[in-house]
C-alpha cells in the first residue's frame, strides 16, 4: 500500500510521534494545558498522513465496503471488547465506577445496545478514542466521492457539518469526517510534496522550520482556545472565526510533526512495524490508561513521557497478537 517505491522513514517516524501524542495527551486532565496544546493539531496529523495512503477504488460501492471493513469493522471489535473487559471490573469493584447494575451479563447487553444507539448522535462510547475509526471511514468515502465529482465532493462534507451547526445532527460520526477531511485531502493531494521535502536532508531547514511551528501552533492555541475534533470543537469563537485558526493551527503543526520526524535519524524494521500498528494502538490505549486514572499516578511533563513510551509497546504487543491470531478485527 505503499506510495513510494522506496519506503520513507519520516513518515513511519511521524505516525509514531502521532501515536505517542494521543497517548501521552490522554494522561492529562482535559483542563490540562498541555492536552490543550495538543489537541490543536494531533489528529490533524493523523488525518493527514491517512491521507497520503489514501488508495481509490475503481468500484465506489466496493471501495466503501474496503473502508467499513478497515476501519468500521475495527471500532466495534475496540468498543465492544473494551465494554466485555471492563465491565465486570467495573461490577466487581475492582475499577471505581460511578454505577452499577445488579446483573453483570444485563449489564454488558445493556452497554452494548446503548453504544450502537450513541452512534446515531455523537454519542461518548465505552471506548470513546474509536470515534477516529468512524471520522476515518468517512473521509475516505469524502474522498471517493470528490475524485469522481470534485464539486459534489466538498458540498457532502460541508452539507454534513452545516447539518450539525444548524440541527445538531452527526450520524456516526460523519461530521467529525467532514471536520478532518481537509487534512485528509491535502495528504492525499500532497503526499509526493511531503515525499519529497521529508527525503531532502535540508536539516537546518527541518530545525528551523520545527522551531517557527513551535512557536506559531503555541501563540495560535492560545488565541483560539480549546479544540476537540470529537466534541465537534473548532475553538472559543464563532466558526467563521475559529473555523480558520482550527485548520490553519492544525496544518502547522502537523508540518512541525513532520519537520521533527525528519529530524530523528533512526530508521529500521522495529520503526516500519511500530508504525504499522497505529490504529490498533489508538484502539487499545485505554486498556493501559483507564487503570492508571484509577490509581494515586498524577502526571508531569516528563514522567509522562516513559509511561507513554511503555504503553505505545504495550500495543503494540497487543498488535501483534491480534493480527496473528483474529485480524480480521483490526482489518487486515
Amino acid at each position: 500500500m505503499s506510495f513510494i517505491k522506496q519506503r520513507n522513514h519520516a513518515i513511519d517516524r511521524a505516525k509514531i510521534l502521532c501515536v505517542f501524542l494521543v497517548i501521552y495527551a490522554h494522561l492529562f486532565d482535559h483542563d490540562s494545558g498541555v492536552r490543550l496544546y495538543i489537541y490543536a493539531f494531533h489528529m490533524a496529523l493523523f488525518f493527514l498522513i491517512s491521507g497520503m495512503f489514501f488508495k481509490v477504488h475503481e468500484d465506489f460501492w466496493r471501495g466503501v465496503a474496503s473502508y467499513a471493513r478497515k476501519m468500521v469493522v475495527p471500532a466495534f471489535f475496540f468498543d465492544i471488547l473494551f465494554i466485555l473487559i471492563f465491565t465486570p471490573l467495573y461490577h466487581f469493584g475492582i475499577l471505581p465506577h460511578t454505577t452499577k447494575h445488579e446483573s453483570l451479563l444485563l449489564w454488558i447487553c445493556e452497554k452494548i445496545y446503548t453504544d450502537f444507539l450513541l452512534m446515531f448522535d455523537n454519542g461518548d462510547l465505552f471506548n470513546g478514542v474509536v470515534w477516529f475509526l468512524f471520522a476515518l471511514f468517512w473521509c475516505n468515502v469524502y474522498l471517493s466521492i470528490f475524485e469522481r465529482r470534485k464539486i459534489l465532493g466538498i458540498i457532502v462534507p460541508a452539507a454534513v457539518y452545516a447539518g450539525y451547526v444548524l440541527f445538531g445532527v452527526d450520524l456516526f460520526y460523519s461530521v467529525q469526517g467532514a471536520m478532518a477531511f481537509p487534512f485528509f485531502l491535502v495528504g492525499f493531494k500532497c503526499k509526493s510534496l511531503i515525499n519529497k521535502y521529508t527525503t531532502s536532508g535540508k536539516w537546518m531547514t527541518y530545525m528551523g522550520f520545527f522551531v517557527l511551528c513551535l512557536v506559531v501552533t503555541a501563540c495560535l492555541t492560545y488565541v483560539n482556545g480549546r479544540v476537540s475534533f470529537k466534541g465537534c470543537r473548532l475553538g472559543e469563537y464563532s466558526v467563521y472565526i475559529s473555523g480558520p485558526l482550527f485548520l490553519l493551527n492544525g496544518f502547522v503543526g502537523t508540518w512541525m510533526m513532520i519537520a521533527l520526524a525528519s529530524l530523528i535519524p533512526v530508521k529500521g524494521k522495529w520503526v516500519t512495524d511500530l508504525s504499522k500498528s497505529l490504529i490498533s494502538t489508538l484502539g487499545y490505549q485505554y486498556l493501559f490508561i483507564i487503570p492508571l486514572h484509577a490509581t494515586p499516578y498524577l502526571p508531569t511533563v516528563w514522567n509522562a513521557i516513559p509511561i507513554s513510551i511503555a504503553i505505545l509497546l504495550g500495543c503494540h504487543l497487543l498488535h501483534q497478537v491480534t493480527e496473528r491470531f483474529i485480524p480480521a478485527c483490526i482489518g487486515r
